[in-house]
């Protein structure tokens, strides 16, 4: 089976929603509803789990390295952030990069489930494209110089949270660097 399909597969899982956006439901794990035991679940793996905590989510971190149980040609990691209520919030799929084709087939296919919010998808630099799904804003991320690209689920609440926690943290930076000077 060509690793495009599988990778369709896998973005395809989410069931319709009642408005015209989809849910996003990578993996059969729904964003901002499936619980992190859930997640953990359909790995349907034992072993290659490392677990931690979020510090600005407060929730659960599982980084799922046995990638085996989900099926999915291709796939290299999972790594599923949970809220402190331990819903999932946000869920990131790594893939192999494979030149531009990976990149592309993957921005071919949100495209055609989601929609496009931004794109910047040069044939030589960073990659970037995000989408809006009905629960979640999904983000490729494909930096020029790695082997590997990642596909990140995010809850709105989750974005502002992190917003929230990166601003906090810059300027706590920003404060000890001054005070040091």
């Amino acid at each position: 089976m060509s690793r495009a399909l599988l990778i369709s597969m896998a973005l395809l899982a989410a069931p319709i929603a009642e408005s015209a956006q989809q849910v996003a439901a990578p993996l059969g794990i729904e964003i901002g509803k499936a619980t992190c035991t859930q997640a953990e679940a359909a790995a349907q793996v034992t072993t290659g789990i490392e677990r931690g905590k979020s510090v600005w989510s407060g929730g659960q971190i599982l980084v799922i390295s046995n990638v085996s149980g989900f099926g999915v040609e291709g796939l290299q990691k999972v790594i599923v952030l949970c809220d402190a209520m331990d819903i999932v919030s946000v869920l990131t799929l790594q893939f192999p990069k494979e030149g531009t084709s990976g990149v592309r087939e993957t921005v071919d296919q949100m495209d055609r489930k989601y929609k496009p919010l931004k794109r910047n998808l040069p044939f030589v630099g960073n990659a970037y494209a995000e989408w809006r799904a009905a629960n979640a804003i999904a983000i490729l991320s494909a930096p020029h110089l790695s082997f590997s690209f990642e596909l990140s689920y995010w809850t709105p609440a989750a974005r502002q949270l992190f917003a929230k926690w990166e601003d906090a943290e810059k300027a706590r930076r920003d404060k000890k660097r001054a005070g040091s000077l």
